[in-house]
Parts: C-alpha cells; structure tokens; sequence
C-alpha cells in the first residue's frame, strides 16, 4: 500500500471517530447549508449522522445542481437514498420526483421531506429505475453505513430483498424531467436505457455517478446518443460523475 493511501485511511479513522464522538452528543436531527438552501435530515443512526453532516460527500455536486436549477424545472433524483439531493436541489426545482427502491430508505426519504416542507414539491416513487419493468432482486450491503450502496447489481453479498423495478418510458405519471441526478451503483447503463425517451425528449442535464461496476464508455456512449455532450467531473480513485449537457 502506499504512502498516500495509508495517510488516507488514517484521516479517515480520524474522521470517522471524530464524527462518532460528535454524533454521541448530537440531536435527532443535522441541518445543513447548501448554496443558500437549507436543509434538515433526521439522524436515526450514525450512518445517518454522517451522510447528513458529509453530504456523502457530494457538497459540490449539489451546489453545482442547485446552480443549474432554472424557474420551473422538474428535477430527478434517482437513486434518492434518504435524500440529499431531493431535499436541497429539491428545494431550488418546481417539482421533483425521487425513485428510491429500499423501503426503510424510501421510509426515512419520506421523514425527511416532510421535515423540510416539501410535501407538495417532492414525490417519492419507491421503486428502481431499469430497463425492464417487473419485480427484481436488490442486492443490500447489511451494515449500518450502507444505505446509500444497495444496488441492482450482484454484488456476491449474502442479503438480497425484491423490489419494484420500472421502465420510465413505460410510465406518463411523472413529469418529465429537465435536470436529473443518478446514482444507482452500478446499474447506470439499465436505468439511461429504460429512461432514454424521456431524457432525449426534454432533459437538459443530467449528472451520473459512474461507478466501478458500471463501464464509463458506455455510460457516455449511451449519453451521447441520446443528444448528449459529456465530460467527467470530481473524479476519485473509485468513480467519476459524469456531466450530460443536451446539444
């Protein structure tokens, strides 16, 4: 291992038990800002402590959505987990609709809107995004900091639950949408094919976490295809997002 990495996963136990000891001490809840939105989750768990106090990380990613957000627009959280962005971008769009498959994520989404006031706003549809519509097996990471990792994907891991998977270009009950996020472990390539109707038809961005069971190539390749022009953006040594802007 190198260097780099071992002085990595050091900071990282430091965070981890800096952010224990502070979650001892803290509220049933975590308010947060984001470019000038805020928003508050509830914190069930440490888990749920750190995805709220880190924003999984992602605090650029939201700020860069909540700055594309225009007057109107309908945006698209897929893979919402408990709501990060659904909650923050949400707040900047007309309307959102988050597709979450896992009830106890889909259960603490709904918590969390009602938390924030977005009732009327967000829609939460508890259900994965693919390229087939039927009932299909979730592959779930049992630890406590796993919510946001559950995946369609086979993962070789013991748990597994059946969840409800459908083709958006077989439904008309969502709006369509003109920004979309997606982070769906893996299983982007299935969920861009089930959706490529309705993001050729009227989406101006999307914004894909592309991760290491996905091929990047494709990802684009499928972007591009649908009217999309590509770049990636916040790369890391594990994935990249990838930036879809309409032509």
């Amino acid at each position: 291992m190198s260097l780099r990495r071992k002085l990595i996963r050091v900071k990282g136990k430091v965070e981890r038990g800096v952010d224990r000891a502070r979650y001892q001490l803290s509220s049933d809840t975590h308010t947060v800002n984001v470019h000038g939105v805020t928003a508050t989750f509830s914190v069930g768990s440490f888990a749920d402590y750190r995805r709220a106090r880190h924003l999984s990380n992602e605090h650029d990613q939201l700020s860069f959505l909540i700055s594309e957000i225009q007057d109107g627009d309908v945006f698209w959280d897929v893979g919402s987990c408990t709501g990060t962005y659904a909650c923050t971008v949400g707040q900047a769009a007309a309307q959102t609709v988050a597709f979450e498959p896992h009830p106890g994520n889909a259960d603490t989404l709904r918590e969390n809107i009602e938390r924030n006031g977005l009732d009327d706003q967000v829609t939460v549809v508890e259900a994965a995004l693919s390229d087939e519509t039927g009932v299909q097996t979730f592959h779930v990471i049992p630890t406590e900091s796993s919510g946001g990792h559950h995946s369609l994907v086979n993962r070789d891991l013991d748990e597994t639950i059946e969840v409800n998977a459908i083709r958006t270009d077989d439904k008309d009950e969502y709006p369509v949408p003109d920004v979309v996020k997606m982070d769906v472990e893996g299983s982007e390539a299935a969920a861009i094919e089930g959706a490529s109707e309705t993001l050729s038809s009227h989406t101006r961005l999307i914004l894909v976490e592309s991760h290491p069971e996905a091929d990047e190539v494709q990802v684009e390749s499928l972007l591009s295809n649908l009217g999309f022009e590509t770049n990636r953006k916040w790369g890391g040594e594990e994935h990249d997002f990838i930036v879809g802007r309409s032509k």
